[in-house]
């Protein structure tokens, strides 16, 4: 696989600019191993796309979680929401 070196499954992840192209790529790419996700990005319509391509890949819905907000690196705030949102599931 081409994520062999990472145990997909078994972990919770937030993928940032899933709206479109890589991160979009990479969150489907990330379902289709089982993982947890929580998608962000700026279009709440290709954000919607992207959770429903998710969920086509093999993600169940309760394991795909949306965040329509803009991602800045100091924004404390975002990450905080991003943490709680991804791990706020029963295993």
């Amino acid at each position: 696989m081409l994520l062999d070196w990472v145990f997909i499954p078994t972990k919770s992840w937030i993928i940032v600019g899933s709206s479109a192209g890589i991160g979009a790529a990479t969150a489907v790419a990330f379902a289709q191993e089982g993982a947890k996700l929580c998608i962000t990005g700026r279009n709440q319509d290709n954000l919607k796309k992207t959770e429903q391509k998710c969920v086509a890949a093999g993600a169940k819905e309760e394991d795909v979680r949306m965040l329509n907000i803009q991602f800045f690196l100091g924004l404390l705030e975002a990450h905080q929401n991003c943490f709680l949102v991804t791990n706020d599931r029963k295993s």
